[in-house]
């Protein structure tokens, strides 16, 4: 939320500089139309100089509905045991209802050795985001579901020591600390 606040605040101000500057040259225009053109110029350098024509860039966090009731982290992000673990893990108890955190597309409901029972769903901006160690799976690869739809219940299948929800954050297939977006 910081972000989003800032970068509408950095927004406002550069739009009221860029206002201003307009003003001054519509003043400089009534005043002197012979150097309006001259204005203009100076204007556009100034713009140009600060560089107000261009949208700031910073990196947006996506905001996710959470994937549980109540969100413990039990295992954050990064090395863990000199490996790095793509996700983080949530406390959950077995059967637990396991939801959706973002619009999307099941791309993958299946099982495998390390992460069991597992869901992958596709989203929007080249977002993705897994859903491990489930017990049951309500969902098939092509559904569509919706953010904070039930897509499974929590579980302890495949490499698990205990039952947890591992939950990753991939944006354009590169994991992302999903911690921050959803508020922890």
């Amino acid at each position: 939320m910081e972000k989003k606040g800032s970068l509408t605040g950095l927004l406002l101000l550069q739009g009221a500089l860029a206002l201003f500057l307009v003003l001054v040259v519509l003043v400089l225009f009534w005043l002197y139309p012979n150097q309006a053109a001259q204005a203009g110029d100076w204007l556009s350098s100034k713009m140009e100089e600060e560089n107000l024509w261009a949208t700031p860039q910073t990196e947006v966090q996506p905001t996710l509905t959470a994937p549980l009731g109540e969100l413990t982290v039990t295992s954050a992000f990064g090395l863990r045991e000199g490996e790095e673990h793509q996700g983080i893990d949530l406390d959950a108890d077995e059967g637990e209802p396991v939801y959706a955190a973002m619009d999307g597309t099941v791309t993958t409901a299946a099982a495998s050795d390390s992460y069991g029972n597992w869901i992958e769903l596709t989203h929007a901006d080249g977002l993705t985001t897994r859903y491990a160690h489930c017990y049951i799976l309500a969902v098939k690869e092509g559904d569509t579901v919706s953010a904070g739809d039930l897509i499974a219940l929590a579980g302890k299948t495949g490499d698990a020591d205990g039952c947890h929800l591992h939950f990753e954050l991939l944006e354009n297939g590169q994991p992302m600390d999903p911690a921050s977006a959803l508020g922890l």
